[in-house]
């Protein structure tokens, strides 16, 4: 019996008559036809016209569009969305003048705007976001002081009136930024923390409001660093495993409360890491001991 196979009921009873034959062979047909049995993965034909590495990451419209994030891409005249009522891949001239290598990530902002997070854009005097109700890309002026490379993913408050930008590049650097979504601001803050180059590669929520940043050449050095979306700190913690650098970028939030680490430059490593976000209670001083790591 093929693995296919093993999903198809056998209601013949084990009876080998051609007529009960005949009707296995065509359920089998439906079904792998309709339900996709025989691959999990499919390809499709997309049409669309790229450069290498055009875009890093998506993000999903109310609309059930998939605006795909401009990397090299940005600084071609069409991007593109995936159609997910269609499955096709659709082409549209955004108007916008962006530098190579412009954004990295985006997140949906309650408003129906996806704001392009700033990877080499951040030096550029203007910004963008893509208007979802109207499709169209808006440039606006930040007026912030960023590093090359400063950002990598960003990450919505659980309020939503806050979007916190992921530091990469920006991490050694005095002040961070968020992008206000009520206002369309971009408001820079002291973290009052040490940080290496290249940081961080995204963040990540936790149910107690603290978004966990993804360890990439962070992951080598004593502390890493978490933001507090109640109180708007950075906090620091010592984590006490060891990691290649650039070890991780991103991370998943499981439903158990542990935040489970992508591999980067730790993949090959026989090690991998988990957050646990739930707190490690010490009994001794009843002082809550919140992350503490596990090795996978």
């Amino acid at each position: 019996m093929s693995e296919r196979d093993k999903y198809i009921p056998d209601w013949t009873n084990g009876e080998t008559s051609s007529h009960w034959l005949f009707y296995r062979q065509y359920l089998q047909r439906v079904i792998r036809e309709n339900y996709g049995f025989e691959s999990r993965v499919k390809p499709f034909t997309h049409g669309a016209t790229c450069v290498a590495f055009a875009y890093q990451g998506g993000v999903l419209a109310p609309n059930g569009r998939i605006y795909m994030v401009p990397t090299r891409q940005g600084t071609v005249a069409t991007w593109h969305y995936i159609d997910t009522t269609t499955g096709s891949v659709v082409a549209y001239t955004h108007g916008a003048t962006c530098v190579n290598y412009a954004y990295a990530g985006g997140v949906l902002a309650p408003d129906g705007k996806i704001y392009l997070i700033p990877y080499v854009q951040a030096t550029a005097s203007v910004w963008h976001y893509i208007d979802t109700t109207t499709g169209s890309v808006v440039a606006y002026t930040h007026g912030a002081s960023c590093s090359t490379y400063a950002y990598n993913g960003g990450t919505l408050t659980p309020d939503g009136t806050k979007i916190y930008l992921v530091p990469e590049d920006q991490g050694t650097v005095a002040t961070w930024h968020y992008i206000d979504t009520v206002t369309g601001s971009v408001i820079a803050y002291t973290h009052g923390t040490t940080c290496d180059d290249y940081a961080y590669g995204s963040g990540i929520l936790a149910p107690d409001g603290k978004i966990y940043l993804s360890p990439y050449s962070q992951a080598t050095a004593t502390t890493w660093h978490y933001i507090d979306t109640v109180t708007g700190l950075v906090g620091v913690y010592t984590h006490g495993v060891t990691c290649v650098n650039g070890a991780y970028r991103g991370g998943v939030l499981a439903s158990d409360g542990k935040i489970y680490l992508i591999p980067c430059g730790q993949a090959t490593v026989t090690t991998w890491h988990y957050i646990n976000t739930r707190c490690n209670i010490n009994w001794d001083s009843l002082v809550c001991t919140s992350p503490f790591f596990n090795k996978l």
